[in-house]
């Protein structure tokens, strides 16, 4: 039974993460909030540590097409909260959307 949750956990998490080009070998890990429009575009972007020590992908972040649906056409923008790591130098980065669950654990209330 526990290697079927471990299955299934990595079979999710796959499905929030997206390649990111690492063209300059940056290594490091860094979190973001992020706004997703429509289109599945990341159109702000802003890091939760302000010594992002991967600040040079974030075009690259902005350009790549996000793994988010939106439940129907009234809903313009989703904002989620995503890490981006970079594991070595001569390997894509990957950005993982946090689960919806996780993202409120970690959002800050007002």
């Amino acid at each position: 039974m526990d290697d079927q949750l471990a299955q299934v956990r990595k079979k999710k998490s796959a499905l929030r993460t997206v390649a990111i080009a690492n063209p300059s070998g940056a290594q490091g890990i860094a979190q973001y909030t992020v706004i997703i429009d429509a289109n599945s575009k990341v159109v702000d972007l802003a890091a939760t540590n302000p010594e992002d020590p991967l600040a040079a992908l974030n075009d690259a972040v902005r350009a790549a097409a996000m793994p988010q649906s939106f439940p129907d056409d009234a809903l313009k923008k989703l904002p989620r909260l995503g890490t981006l790591a970079c594991t070595g130098a001569e390997q894509p980065c990957r950005f993982t959307l946090l689960s919806a669950y996780s993202g409120t654990r970690f959002a800050a209330l007002e």
